[in-house]
């Protein structure tokens, strides 16, 4: 029962929900008034594409990484329209495989959330592998009021050790944070 609830909230994070459905208030009050605004048709499509990609796909096990990449960059976009979060997204990843569904837009969100926000500097996040690993990068730029945390992907971790003896680790430095997620390759045979 436990990790049915785990597994719930993991594909509804209500606080991105909560902002979307804020920017979509925001860009209705400026199409009333007239005032140049975002299509908000367009917001309420890439919020729906996010969680309808997250409800579906709660319940596997596995995902291509192709579909966890479209839903990610439907989540980038749902970013540009909240204030504040600039974020761009550069993804060079050969031979991806699979992946547990949530995996990288979870990773995402939480790099995204502990960052200072700024209507100026986007956030670049890099997205690449090394062969074993597909790893999410970024500068440093942490809020005071948060750390970031990897307590969900304990679970994650969990969902992992059927398929890589690799876990998912963070390695920092002074100026970057990188995410190592395993490579999950199905052998066909």
């Amino acid at each position: 029962m436990q990790e049915d609830y785990r597994q719930f909230v993991r594909g509804i994070n209500p606080d991105l929900l909560f902002e979307g459905l804020e920017a979509l208030i925001v860009q209705m009050k400026l199409v009333d008034e007239t005032k140049e605004a975002d299509d908000p048709d367009e917001l309420l499509d890439v919020l729906s594409v996010v969680y309808r990609y997250m409800l579906s796909n709660k319940s596997k096990e596995l995902v291509s990484f192709e579909a966890e990449k479209d839903a990610l960059l439907h989540l980038i976009a749902l970013f540009e329209f909240l204030p504040y979060s600039k974020v761009q997204m550069d993804i060079r990843v050969t031979n991806p495989g699979v992946t547990v569904p949530g995996t990288f837009l979870y990773l995402v969100q939480e790099l995204v959330k502990v960052t200072i926000p700024s209507a100026i500097l986007e956030q670049n996040i890099k997205l690449y592998d090394d062969g074993t690993h597909l790893i999410l990068s970024c500068v440093k730029n942490d809020k005071v009021s948060e750390e970031f945390s990897l307590e969900l992907p304990e679970t994650l971790n969990h969902s992992y050790s059927h398929y890589t003896d690799h876990q998912i680790s963070v390695e920092e430095t002074d100026h970057t944070r990188s995410i190592f997620i395993p490579k999950i390759i199905l052998n066909t045979d």
